[in-house]
């Protein structure tokens, strides 16, 4: 293992515990199913008031009463890197896969 990466690995271990990465409302694993993303912060309070937690793309809509469009996203590094991306993630941004 190289220096870099065993500077980096204690933290990422810290975090994958403390960090629950499952949707608050159906239990699935946002990272698991690539739903990984950042809304803008309107959106996101009008979704989930209490700010805390993670919501997959489907909870997000249904708590929303609408799709999420391209323009809910915030603009944001995590929204650019399409290859982890599941594939309803993607179609909401606008990204379809070639």
């Amino acid at each position: 293992m190289s220096e870099q990466l065993a500077f980096f690995e204690p933290e990422s271990q810290h975090l994958s515990a403390t960090f629950d990465q499952h949707c608050l409302d159906c239990g699935r694993d946002t990272y698991a199913i690539g739903e990984y993303y950042m809304l803008h912060d309107r959106v996101w309070l009008t979704a989930n008031p209490g700010d805390a937690g993670m919501l997959c793309v489907g909870c997000v809509e249904s708590r929303l009463g609408r799709a999420l469009s391209p323009a809910d996203f915030a603009d944001a590094p995590v929204n650019r890197v399409t290859w982890i991306m599941g594939q309803r993630l993607r179609a909401r941004l606008g990204k379809a896969k070639p």
